[in-house]
């Protein structure tokens, strides 16, 4: 029957693979016995166009391997690629059946084909001899047989032997079933000689001959009899069939020798299997490699097995050995098919050695086995995977351009184009906060580098996303984390905040003559815009007019004496303080002040380098009378202020009037007197008192600086250390840059 695929699989999702289409072909020998004789179109009897068969590889497969037929897929014709012979291919069968495959890749597709060959009367017969001769006694009676050897006809059915004659024809005998026509008279005739002639069927009909010659011998007129008309016997198909011994044929040969009568029984031999032939595996199809996302139940091979032997010896099973992957199903009569059982993965295995057995039922039964290598084709199933979840690379500020500061690294489980992995910064999504432009990364090596230098007050760190695709179709890709930290730099002197350097003349601080050593006379405030131990600060007495009379503490930068006050000291004293960080090399920043050594605050007055004029005086007089009217209002509302606070806040207050800093400075103060700038509050006690006409009195000057107003509004910039802050509450806006730095105004409070 021929089925088209249409009518097995429909419109289901899931076909299966084959379809068995079986063509009878009868082609007589002598129409095909020429190279590229036309047997039939072997498309239009598949269902199939010439076009179709060309583009799915259409081909011819047989069981045993050899090829009597072409496929011209151009017109789908099937064709004799060389000569037949039936006798040569099926010998006496009764039918010659040539099968094949007609296999289709893509998808896999098979018919089976069968092309029945019938005979032609291309053969004669033929006797193994050509020449007999039988001795018979003169007695014998008319209808004695006499055995004579059978001719011989390659060809089958009616194309084989039909009929016996003997030439010329005689009175004495005849073929078979002949009589004789009177009996024989050895002294009338000794011997009779004639020829046999075997005719077949065939048109023309074809004929064998051998020659009889026959001897009369004396009579003798009893002849043996067989004890029964037929005998059978069974015989191993592996004994040699020339030394097989028939007891009764010996007494044939004898009789016939001695006594020249004879008697005819038939012997039928039986020749019985014998389990010598192995199975054998016939490969039709074989799909290597296979890729990884091949779904279940895909054919991988197709194949057939036979076997030489009859009966339970030629009966096949065939079995795969422990597979978890593979498995075997029958596909049409001795056809299996090897499929898929579940999903492949190459990144486990890459490839498998499947074992096919195939066992006949014998006793002892025989074996083959072939083996199917199946290699497993990459598909892109798997993405890069960074070494590492996050990475964190670090950079000097100032560095040179297109530094290299860390590479990242991706691999791919992937082979061949779907594990080469490429890099690239993954494009900053609108929600998020925009990265710094001066990283880029290397697409092939992962390499990152710093592009433009960088300043470390400006930007401690930041993060951008490395993006590791491979080359896949369509690509896979994974993102890290790349975050780069800037490291300082000693490239920022310190700043002095107090005494502010930018005013002239110095600032000059009162210490009456009666203090003693260790009497607190100032503190020098600095900070630094760098960081770690480049910002940690240190204090130091560069010069004094009198050198052993002051000392610098070397964290604080507090300003104490070394030793009380003598006579012998000058009243006015200059210092310059040496503040240094801690960087390599160090970077230094100096403040100048100036101390007036009064034997209290009552005395103000200034050493004369030399007399001041008439105008000078005047003008100086005008100044302090101001002075100290503004001076006494001050301090009454100051002694007000104070008795109010001393009633809230008895706890926190010292006897006598005094004004001291907030001890709860803000974040940024706290941070300043961590690094060492401002370890402890302190309280300072300060008289106001009216002085003589020729006393210098200094106002209370401002000792916040004014600062670039990007370190106000920012919030970015150095942290300040102010150290302690003392502030006349009613003209606390004299302190300069307070009003436009609210930041700073806030932390300024009367405690």
């Amino acid at each position: 029957t021929k089925e088209h695929p249409s009518s097995f699989c429909g419109k289901r999702a899931l076909c299966r693979h084959f379809v068995f289409w079986k063509s009878s072909v009868k082609v007589f020998q002598n129409s095909v016995s020429e190279s590229g004789s036309l047997v039939g179109n072997l498309a239009e009897d598949a269902g199939l166009t010439p076009a179709q068969l060309s583009a799915r590889r259409a081909r011819l497969v047989s069981e045993d391997g050899r090829q009597h037929f072409r496929l011209e897929r151009g017109s789908g014709r099937l064709v004799v690629a060389g000569r037949l012979d039936r006798e040569e291919l099926c010998g006496q069968s009764a039918t010659c059946m040539l099968p094949f495959e007609l296999l289709l890749a893509n998808p896999l597709q098979f018919f089976r084909v069968e092309v029945d060959l019938e005979d032609i009367n291309d053969h004669s017969p033929f006797f193994q001899e050509k020449r007999v001769s039988f001795k018979i006694p003169e007695t014998s009676d008319p209808g004695s047989r006499f055995p004579l050897e059978s001719a011989e006809d390659l060809d089958t059915g009616s194309n084989s032997i039909q009929a016996y004659s003997i030439s010329p024809e005689n009175e004495y005998f005849s073929v078979s079933y002949g009589s004789s026509i009177m009996a024989l008279d050895r002294e009338e005739q000794s011997e009779i000689g004639f020829d046999v002639i075997a005719i077949d069927g065939g048109s023309p009909p074809r004929t064998g001959t051998t020659q009889v010659k026959i001897i009369i011998l004396d009579a003798n007129d009893n002849a043996p009899i067989f004890t029964q008309e037929g005998y059978v016997g069974k015989v191993l198909e592996t004994w040699l069939m020339e030394t097989f011994p028939i007891n009764s044929a010996r007494q044939w040969d004898r009789v016939n020798q001695w006594w020249g009568l004879s008697a005819i029984c038939k012997v039928l031999v039986e020749v019985v299997d014998v389990n010598d032939n192995a199975p054998e595996l016939v490969v039709s199809s074989f799909s290597s490699p296979l890729p990884e996302n091949t779904v279940p139940g895909t054919v991988v091979a197709l194949f057939s097995v036979r076997d030489r032997d009859s009966g339970a010896n030629g009966k096949i099973s065939c079995a795969l050995e422990d597979q978890l992957f593979f498995s075997l199903r029958p596909a049409y009569k001795n056809y299996y098919e090897l499929v898929t059982v579940s999903a492949l993965d190459r990144e486990e295995t890459a490839q498998y050695m499947l074992t096919v057995t195939a066992a006949d039922a014998g006793s002892p039964p025989l074996t083959s086995t072939h083996t199917f290598t199946v290699d497993i084709s990459d598909v892109n199933d798997n993405a890069p995977v960074f070494n590492q979840t996050s990475y964190t690379m670090y950079v000097r500020e100032n560095n040179v351009p297109a530094v290299l500061v860390g590479a990242v690294s991706a691999a791919d489980a992937d082979v061949g184009l779907n594990a080469k992995v490429t890099y690239s910064l993954a494009p900053v999504q609108p929600a998020e906060q925009r990265s710094c432009s001066c990283i880029s990364v290397n697409s092939e090596n992962g390499h990152v580098f710093v592009l433009r230098p960088l300043d470390y007050e400006q930007l401690r760190q930041t993060e951008v996303t490395v993006s590791a695709s491979d080359a896949g179709s369509p690509p896979l890709r994974a993102n890290v984390t790349v975050r780069l930290v800037v490291l300082d730099e000693n490239d920022n002197a310190p700043l002095v905040l107090y005494p502010a350097q930018d005013s002239s003349p110095p600032s000059t601080e009162l210490v009456p003559v009666s203090a003693e050593a260790g009497y607190l006379i100032t503190k020098v405030v600095a900070v630094d815009a760098d960081s770690g131990q480049n910002s940690w600060l240190s204090y130091h007495l560069l010069r004094a007019t009198e050198p052993g009379l002051f000392t610098v503490a070397v964290q604080s930068g507090e300003v104490r004496l070394r030793r009380p006050v003598t006579e012998r000291d000058t009243v006015k004293q200059k210092l310059v303080v040496l503040v240094r960080d801690n960087g390599k090399p160090a970077l230094s920043a100096t403040a100048a002040l100036s101390a007036l050594l009064l034997k209290d605050l009552s005395d103000v007055r200034l050493p004369h380098s030399s007399p001041a004029t008439e105008d000078e005086g005047g003008s100086l007089t005008t100044y302090l009378i101001i002075s100290l009217v503004f001076v006494s209002l001050l301090f009454l509302i100051s002694t007000a202020v104070f008795v109010a606070r001393k009633v809230c806040k008895r706890k926190e207050l010292k006897a006598g009037p005094v004004l001291y800093g907030a001890d709860n400075l803000q974040s940024s103060l706290a941070d300043a007197a961590a690094a060492g700038t401002l370890p402890r509050a302190y309280c300072y006690e300060i008289s106001l008192t009216t002085g003589s006409g020729n006393s210098e009195f200094k106002f209370l000057k401002p000792i916040v600086p004014s600062l670039p107003p990007q370190h106000c509004a920012t919030g970015q910039g150095p942290e300040i250390d102010f150290g302690l802050l003392i502030v006349i509450p009613e003209f606390s806006d004299f302190l300069l840059g307070v009003e436009s730095c609210p930041s700073l105004y806030d932390i300024l409070h009367l405690s």
